[in-house]
């Protein structure tokens, strides 16, 4: 079934393909922001003859998108789908912590993101992970609480 909501995604639908893409679109940019990333996404696609079996849209907040994630997943394993196609980083969120936690989940799933923008994500994520322990240690002592107050470094 082709969305309206994605102009020309009939030329590069194939039920059999093992590629999705993703799509994050933030309440405050819906329209203005969808058609931009649809669009290069689609046009990378016809450039380099990359057919969709779908794509994932959800339109929400950036927690709900996180959380999203676990559906998007669940969802390419289901289907055999092995890759996942974004326009750029940004599309899991502005907080970079947040973006590389959320795509070393889907790598660590065994899907390869691969953004138009940066390309193959897994080197990118590679060299974060070290980043991304410091940032989850940190997390950790935020959430620790004392006498009702969050304690912070």
């Amino acid at each position: 079934m082709v969305d309206s909501r994605f102009p020309g995604f009939e030329e590069i639908y194939d039920p059999n393909s093992h590629n999705e893409a993703y799509l994050h679109i933030s309440m405050n940019n819906r329209i203005s922001g969808f058609g931009t990333h649809w669009e290069r996404i689609k046009n990378y696609c016809l450039d380099n003859n990359i057919s969709l079996r779908g794509v994932f849209a959800p339109e929400s907040t950036s927690t709900f998108a996180s959380d999203y994630l676990n559906q998007v997943i669940h969802d390419m394993k289901e289907n055999s789908c092995d890759t996942l196609i974004v326009s750029s980083i940004t599309q899991f969120g502005r907080n970079t912590t947040r973006a590389m936690t959320d795509i070393k989940k889907l790598i660590d799933a065994g899907i390869t993101v691969f953004s138009v923008q940066n390309g193959d994500l897994s080197d990118v994520c590679n060299d974060f992970s070290p980043l991304l322990a410091e940032a989850d240690a940190e997390s950790d002592i935020e959430d620790e609480q004392e006498d009702g107050f969050v304690l912070s470094m």
